[in-house]
């Protein structure tokens, strides 16, 4: 590790939530333009959502449906 980076702080983080709707999720942490990425998914089904503030210039959720098109989140 380098306490010296400019990306210190960074992180990447995988989590498994079993029985929950969405059960798999990575969230994904850059420091320096201070952006949290978070991908939620179902793993059987493939549907899922995504936020990510610096890409879409918002602080919603934007959701694909089991065939991976975008679709109106619920």
């Amino acid at each position: 590790i380098n306490d010296q980076s400019p990306d210190q702080g960074d992180y990447i983080e995988y989590a498994e939530l079993p029985g929950s709707r969405l059960d798999r999720n990575y969230e994904i942490f850059k420091t320096q333009i201070d952006n949290l990425i978070e991908i939620q998914w179902n793993k059987a089904d493939g549907f899922g959502r995504v936020k990510s503030p610096n890409f879409y210039n918002d602080q919603d959720f934007h959701c694909w449906d089991d065939t991976f098109m975008d679709v109106d989140c619920n």
